[in-house]
């Protein structure tokens, strides 16, 4: 898939999700919603993943 396909559907996402739900819940609600819709759209997704960064 190319980026600029995978980027509208990531977005088309999180617009989907805000204006079903609306304003004013915390972040890890849309979190968890925007999750459910990738899904659906059947997209490999990882909540909540630790990165590790090392600066020299």
């Amino acid at each position: 898939m190319k980026f600029k396909e995978l980027t509208d559907k990531i977005i088309g996402c999180a617009y989907t999700v805000y204006n079903g739900m609306g304003f004013g819940f915390l972040e890890s609600v849309y979190e968890k919603f925007n999750r459910k819709s990738l899904l659906r759209l059947n997209m490999i997704v990882r909540q909540s993943v630790i990165l590790l960064r090392i600066f020299l």
